[in-house]
């Protein structure tokens, strides 16, 4: 078995080069491994490091907005690769290749159409070099059947190609995780893949998450853990809060109309593409009818001295925000890649206080941590239906080195259905959190997410009771301190209001 290179893993940080190993590991014995490990950890350095040390070249397949982050990196680390594709652009067999980094065709794939197939049917055909390992960056991009982004992953791993999966959200559900299964090489077709984790899970009390993560670790995966690091990663609070709004009555009516169009769709009462459209409209709604309360956070949070991220499902919303602020310091879809890479970078080097991002865009991949120690970073979010889309928010500012403590707060609206939401995103996010630990402990929101033990602090730990005690004591002594200090931010507010009514009424 290879080892991971020695001067590679002198640039890489303290807690990555065991993690390099076990990923070696599993790549030489099986062609293929699954990391996933926590946002903010260096999934990408990790990566480049596993292919020199086995002395192979990546092709990697990844977002549009990181293929950048992924080119400097081969530099920094002195890394070959063969090119990078986002996943679009390999769908029509295009790619970025290694020496002019401009989109060409890609000599490794082949779309071949069926052509007795009426619906224009179609499959892809690898042609993979052996010195070669294929990255899918955001591989749970790859869990819908329907998708194109499947057939690539889908393809490829009835191959022998060697492939690296890189997500820390891989499965919100136990059916999506079939795909990643499959291209790791635990069942022989995807129609399999229900057995497969029934039986998985026949030794856990029938919990399908908790199975998967058993027959996965460390045999076919690994991860870093944010929460086995230390002083790596400063303290970053995340609080879902349900906010009062002066428009909550429009939101439950626009909840409403979602709730009927869904019914319409269930009982085909509805064409349903009109009825996913008036869905889409009614969500677009409510994500504008916060966008006051965002202001106001936003406002707040700069002035209080902190860089504020923004992130949110909808163009139309961003555009709003970045009007508001009189920003072009954003992140979409529609931009090219040099001018994504600008924003990021002033907001980065603090020329930009305030960066507004589309989640879909901004959401994944890129780094938006404090780096100088000047400016704490606080992040508001706006969330989507999707679990993933909010756990890879969240560690957008939550990074490796990170200079700074970290504020994150997910925006819902009280008095209305988005209190019953929030269970159900808290059944998807246990679900990752099994399959990636069998536990929940590091994946605590305040507001969701519950402490399973309720004394903040991993009980798998080897501490005595008294340790456990009085680890407890200085949670909640931190905790008190924490609300203390918000008791006199808000009393300072009240005092200000107090004087801006005494002088408009002398």
């Amino acid at each position: 078995m290879a080892f991971i290179d020695k001067s590679v893993a002198a640039k890489l940080l303290p807690f990555q080069p065991k993690h390099v190993e076990n990923l070696i590991y599993s790549l030489t014995k099986y062609n293929r491994a699954l990391d996933a490990s926590d946002t903010g950890t260096g999934k990408t350095y990790t990566s480049i490091a596993t292919a020199i040390s086995m002395k192979l070249k990546l092709f990697v397949i990844c977002p549009k907005s990181v293929i950048t982050s992924w080119i400097k990196t081969f530099k920094i680390l002195g890394a070959e690769y063969y090119g990078v594709a986002n996943y679009e652009s390999l769908q029509n067999c295009k790619y970025y290749d290694d020496k002019s980094n401009k989109k060409a065709k890609c000599p490794f794939i082949k779309r071949i159409v069926d052509i007795g197939s009426e619906k224009g049917e179609f499959t892809y055909v690898w042609n993979v070099p052996d010195d070669m390992i294929i990255v899918f960056d955001e591989a749970h991009r790859c869990k819908n059947p329907k998708t194109q982004c499947h057939l690539l992953l889908y393809t490829l791993a009835k191959t022998t190609a060697k492939i690296l999966m890189l997500s820390a959200t891989v499965s919100d559900k136990p059916e999506n995780f079939a795909i990643a299964g499959y291209a790791l090489g635990l069942y022989p077709h995807l129609r399999s893949a229900n057995i497969w984790m029934t039986d998985a899970s026949k030794r856990y009390d029938g919990d399908l998450c908790i199975g998967i993560h058993n027959a996965i670790y460390p045999e076919y995966a690994s991860r870093m853990r944010i929460r086995d690091l230390g002083k790596l990663f400063p303290d970053n609070q995340i609080v879902a809060n349900c906010y009062d709004m002066d428009n909550s009555k429009e939101i439950e009516k626009e909840y409403k109309l979602i709730e009927d169009e869904v019914a319409r769709l269930k009982s085909k009462e509805d064409n349903s593409g009109c009825a996913l459209s008036r869905i889409l409209y009614a969500r677009m709604r409510i994500e504008q009818l916060k966008v006051p309360t965002i202001i106001e956070e936003t406002k707040k949070n700069i002035e209080e001295g902190n860089s504020v991220a923004i992130f949110v499902n909808f163009t139309q919303t961003l555009k709003l925000l970045a009007d508001e602020f009189d920003t072009k310091c954003i992140i979409f879809g529609e931009q090219s890649m040099q001018e994504r890479n600008k924003n990021i970078d002033d907001f980065n080097d603090d020329r930009s206080r305030l960066i507004i991002c589309n989640i879909k865009s901004g959401g994944i991949g890129i780094s938006l941590h404090d780096t100088h120690g000047q400016y704490p970073r606080v992040s508001i979010i706006s969330p989507s239906y999707s679990a993933q889309d909010v756990l890879q928010s969240l560690g957008r500012i939550y990074r490796a080195n990170t200079k700074t403590a970290v504020r994150q707060r997910i925006i819902y609206c009280s008095g209305t259905v988005e209190e019953n939401i929030c269970e159900k995103m808290k059944e998807k996010i246990t679900n990752i959190a099994k399959l990636n630990d069998a536990d929940t402990f590091g994946y605590q929101i305040d507001g969701l997410m519950d402490d399973p033990y309720g004394i903040g602090i991993d009980m798998h730990a080897n501490l005595s009771d008294f340790d456990k005690l009085f680890l407890k004591i200085e949670v909640l002594n931190i905790k008190k301190e924490r609300l203390t200090n918000e008791i006199k931010e808000t009393d300072v507010e009240i005092q200000n209001l107090i004087n801006r009514v005494n002088m408009m009424t002398n």
